[in-house]
């Protein structure tokens, strides 16, 4: 009965996207839905090849507690529950990261810690202390060996991450923290699902793991165009949700439209002189949401040359995962690859994606991968 279930809910996911008139969601209004970004530290403790973060320009710093106090306190006026802290840094990277989850309690706000993990331990008293407000830890994972994981996360150790991982499940998840992970996906390691899931299971539910394609997060894109899986469905990023949906305020008070903005050139305000509404309801914002609206993006460098992988992709993507692993929790590595294969196989066949997204043959071909 439970299969069934998650059958009929990845076979309503292909209908739901299946539509040939199919354009990017923006809201009707302007309200801050998805979490905003308070960045802690713009410092990582290796440099991946998709974030590239060595080029940002944007001077190297940890944000003060007087200005964290504000930024938080303004947000919890405008109802907001939960912050991420995640820019073009690693949180566990923040020397002062005992001090900030102070202020997160004081304040009582929700801390969203997404992170590389290789610092965990480092940090562990520390996260088993104010596991109140931030008892959740997204593992950001890109490879299941130790050639490929060395590869994309440039400087990070893969039995490092072995031995954070396994102390996440010793110390953390019995006290409460729940575990999950993300690994986004590109021509140099998508032959690693199968076994990335067969791995990391022992450490994370199969259905707390999540997968993205790459985009063009760095601002420096050759090297999403050299590994991009599909090319043929990817599209310029406009117009872009972020300027309509959420902020990212640096460590240094100044406001980001943009979550790629590596050396400040999307500034749409300062939280040291203006309240985080003005900021959201103010001119500088707004111009950019109506170059959005209107697809003249030209005068915004980062947005004219920023790319996605149509989304329909990702959540069809991820809808077949959590079936599979629902269907086969226990199944070996080369049963979910054979999948994840026919699956790539089938998007990067015949021309153009939008085109063929709405023909019959299509989705017979998606739902015979199951």
């Amino acid at each position: 009965m439970e299969m069934k279930k998650h059958a009929a809910i990845f076979w309503e996911r292909l209908a739901e996207l299946d539509a040939s008139d199919y354009k990017p969601y923006l809201p009707s209004q302007n309200e801050l839905r998805r979490p905003p970004t308070v960045e802690i530290n713009n410092t990582c403790n290796i440099n991946c090849l998709m974030c590239n973060t060595l080029m940002a320009k944007r001077q190297k710093g940890v944000i003060k507690d007087d200005l964290l106090i504000q930024v938080l306190q303004e947000l919890k006026a405008e109802g907001v529950e939960a912050v991420d802290v995640h820019t073009i840094g690693d949180p566990l990277a923040n020397p002062r990261l005992p001090q900030i989850l102070a202020v997160f309690r004081e304040v009582g706000m929700i801390l969203v810690l997404s992170t590389n993990g290789l610092l965990l331990e480092r940090h562990l008293d520390t996260l088993l202390e104010y596991r109140d407000i931030s008892s959740h830890i997204r593992f950001s994972i890109d490879g299941a060996t130790k050639e490929t994981y060395e590869l994309i996360r440039a400087g990070g150790k893969w039995n490092d991450l072995l031995h954070n991982i396994q102390l996440a499940k010793e110390e953390l998840l019995p006290r409460g923290y729940s575990i999950s992970s993300n690994m986004v996906l590109s021509n140099d390691n998508v032959h690693e699902v199968g076994q990335f899931i067969q791995l990391f299971r022992q450490f994370i539910d199969p259905r707390w793991m999540s997968f993205g394609f790459m985009n063009s997060l760095s601002p420096d894109t050759s090297y999403f165009h050299r590994v991009n899986l599909f090319p043929e469905a990817t599209f310029p990023n406009r117009p872009c949700q972020l300027p309509f949906r959420s902020l990212w305020v640096h460590h240094d008070g100044a406001v980001s439209s943009c979550c790629r903005d590596y050396h400040g050139e999307l500034i749409v305000g300062d939280i040291k002189n203006q309240s985080i509404r003005d900021v959201w309801n103010g001119h500088v914002l707004e111009k950019l949401r109506e170059a959005h609206r209107k697809g003249e993006v030209k005068d915004y460098r980062l947005c004219d040359n920023c790319f996605i992988v149509d989304d329909r992709i990702v959540a069809l993507f991820n809808a077949l995962m959590e079936y599979l692993v629902r269907k086969e929790p226990y199944g070996p590595a080369e049963y979910y690859q054979e999948k994840v294969d026919r699956f790539t196989e089938i998007i990067q066949s015949g021309g153009p994606f939008e085109p063929k997204f709405s023909q019959p043959m299509f989705v017979k071909e998606i739902l015979s991968i199951r």
